[in-house]
């Protein structure tokens, strides 16, 4: 007797496989030591000779990235012994929302904010990926004020050139990144996420700003300008975990 599979069966199988290996399917998924140990030579040897013009020792010990949304521009900090050093920006290479604030999932907005990374993705569908702990605490806070709820989730740096509220970078670019934020360690990684620059005498508006947003903006702006004027060691320190966390 010969027996046959629905159709539907076959579909419903097919999407469990394509969501859990992605497409192609990758029946042998990657780790991220695979990941630095194929791409860390040609890393190292892009960003090298801008570590040594700033007077940084490669690998770095603490990473800041600064997301301009207005600009689409991700800018690479690195600490340094007497503060931060800009070492290289990488354009968006898609965009999605507008500014101001994520508010609920689905509205296509990147959030903004001081987030950590959370994980790092070597099998991301968008070659490789480093996921932001968005929602923090103080987005959970301001949603429970708001009486707001499904807020999303899932927002991520990645490679590629699409995205719906997430940064692209390029495949080559978040390579860099992502080799990068594994051997300073995800926990020495902060990414600062502004509509704009806040610490320049341009303002932009921002349409549908919630009431609280003046209170977030100058929390990154107190942020931005710390990175210019204070020195590491004792002063220089990591964001505080309400905003971070």
């Amino acid at each position: 007797m010969k027996y046959r599979i629905p159709v539907y069966l076959v579909i419903i199988l097919a999407l469990l496989v394509v969501k859990k290996y992605g497409w192609p399917p990758n029946f042998h998924p990657k780790t991220v030591d695979d990941i630095v140990a194929t791409y860390s030579v040609n890393v190292r040897s892009a960003l090298s000779p801008l570590f040594q013009q700033q007077n940084i020792a490669y690998p770095p010990e603490r990473l800041r990235l600064v997301a301009n949304k207005s600009a689409r521009i991700l800018s690479l900090y690195v600490a340094k012994e007497n503060g931060w050093a800009r070492i290289k920006e990488y354009p968006f290479t898609a965009s999605s929302g507008a500014l101001g604030p994520k508010l609920k999932e689905g509205d296509g907005q990147i959030p903004e904010g001081i987030y950590g990374i959370e994980y790092l993705n070597p099998n991301s569908s968008y070659h490789l990926s480093m996921k932001l702990n968005y929602p923090n605490q103080f987005d959970q806070e301001m949603a429970k004020r708001d009486h707001r709820s499904r807020i999303g989730g899932d927002i991520f740096i990645h490679g590629s050139d699409v995205t719906i509220g997430c940064i692209p970078i390029g495949d080559r670019n978040i390579e860099e990144l992502f080799v990068l934020t594994a051997l300073a360690g995800k926990d020495n990684v902060e990414v600062i996420i502004t509509p704009y620059d806040l610490t320049s005498s341009e303002q932009r508006e921002v349409r549908n700003k919630p009431a609280w947003a003046d209170e977030l903006y100058d929390t990154i702006r107190l942020e931005l300008q710390q990175m210019q004027e204070t020195l590491m060691n004792s002063k220089v320190s990591m964001s505080r975990r309400r905003w971070a966390s």
